[in-house]
């Protein structure tokens, strides 16, 4: 596929500037993974599996919001399964485009083999279960962009211990090559 310039001109002949990402939008080469899962225990343990495919992936942003705190967040990489889980939905944020990612999404897979600890993240506790997302409206949970190995698999081990049965969403925004 060629790559659209990252400037247009407007009808005055003005040169617009637009960002990467966004360049990669237009490009089909943005997508979008989101969901809320619902009634995860005190102490219960949530697993969010990412297996990235080819081109290289760029996983750009991890956001995360839950019903209330104390939350841990793990993330592992080279991790093994025998069973993947239930596919979640990537969407292609350019709707006119035809491309499809080759990384998956799946919630509850089947570990055999955790790999490798690369990344933790902490979601203080609340009170009086009042909502948990820090920094604002959302958290970033990897801080700057990763660069995912293809053809690997990568855990987020979600670990509920705020006394309470709690919902989550989150959402994962990533580009290819």
């Amino acid at each position: 596929m060629s790559l659209q310039p990252l400037f247009q001109r407007d009808p005055s002949g003005s040169i617009v500037v637009v960002g990467f990402a966004h360049n990669k939008t237009h490009n089909g080469e943005m997508y979008h993974v989101s969901g809320k899962i619902t009634g995860i225990l005190d102490a219960g343990v949530q697993h969010l599996l990412i297996h990235s495919g080819t081109p290289e992936v760029h996983l750009n942003s991890t956001k995360f919001s839950f019903g209330r705190g104390d939350i841990d967040i793990l993330l592992y990489e080279n991790v093994v399964t025998s069973a993947d889980g239930t596919l979640i939905p990537t969407i292609n944020l350019n709707r006119e485009s035809a491309n499809t990612s080759t990384t998956l999404t799946y919630k509850d897979p089947t570990i055999t083999d955790q790999g490798d600890l690369i990344h933790t993240q902490w979601f203080v506790p609340t009170s009086a279960g009042v909502g948990q997302s820090p920094g604002g409206t959302d958290s970033e949970g990897l801080g700057e962009e990763w660069i995912l190995d293809p053809a690997t698999k990568y855990d987020f081990v979600i670990t509920n211990n705020s006394g309470s049965t709690i919902d989550m969403w989150f959402e994962f925004l990533y580009y290819t090559d």
